[in-house]
């Protein structure tokens, strides 16, 4: 039997369990403030890690975080600035250094934490590897997932569902990240276009120009909405190799 490891979203965990130990602390007068315990937070963490590994049953876990520099805002510089503004847990940065000290957490300059399991994910290696998080963007990786925040054990994703998957996404865009995909382009539309086709690309393509945008636009959201796969990333120049149609 293959060693099982473990490919961990530390973006999620690190902000999940920054925000659960953040308290508000009423001093009377009206006066507030809130506090935070990193220690308290860093061992909720060793628990949690604890969990996972004998819940999804691996010898080994590897933990991804972001890079601050992402390739995606030098596409578009809208993307996800809808969180600009959006306060942090006030331990988060703590627990991310943390993480890289602790646990050897990685990051990929210029990717974000999904780019990295992606490419983790989909390369050939030895032993068995599993992605974990809660992201739904995942499914458009080809390989083995597990969601702790829902029942279910680890399951597979082939690479046809992993590609319809990207090119539903590529259509419906993503509010979340702050791309709109194609105006009017929603889950069931999204389905109806791509249904009994061979050709995804032109019928997405197809679907812009129906609202008066261009190949380009499609192709700039369909980059958005690519997580990386083995040999879309330079390891050595840190260059992306951008995703387009065959």
């Amino acid at each position: 039997m293959k060693k099982r490891t473990l490919l961990i979203d530390g973006d999620v965990v690190a902000y999940q369990h920054a925000a659960k130990v953040e308290q508000p602390i009423h001093w009377g007068d009206d006066l507030w403030t809130l506090h935070a315990d990193a220690r308290e937070c860093r061992g909720r963490i060793k628990d949690w890690i604890g969990w996972i590994k004998e819940k999804v049953e691996c010898e080994s876990i590897q933990l991804f975080l972001s890079c601050p520099q992402n390739f995606r805002k030098e596409l578009e510089p809208s993307y996800k600035a809808n969180r600009k503004n959006k306060r942090k847990p006030i331990v988060l940065q703590d627990i991310r250094e943390w993480m890289m000290s602790e646990y050897g957490a990685k990051i990929y300059p210029r990717l974000e934490a999904d780019d990295a399991i992606g490419l983790e994910l989909t390369r050939k290696t030895k032993d068995e590897r599993v992605a974990a998080s809660i992201d739904k963007d995942f499914d458009t990786i080809p390989g083995m997932h597990f969601n702790w925040d829902k029942d279910e054990t680890v399951r597979g994703v082939t690479k046809e569902e992993a590609d319809y998957n990207f090119f539903t996404q590529a259509l419906t865009g993503d509010s979340t990240d702050n791309y709109g995909g194609c105006p009017g382009v929603g889950p069931k539309k999204a389905e109806k276009i791509l249904e009994g086709v061979s050709d995804y690309w032109g019928a997405i393509r197809g679907a812009y120009e129906k609202v008066g945008l261009s190949e380009e636009v499609a192709l700039t959201q369909a980059r958005l909405a690519r997580i990386l796969r083995d040999g879309e990333y330079n390891m050595k120049t840190n260059k992306i190799k951008l995703w387009k149609p065959l």
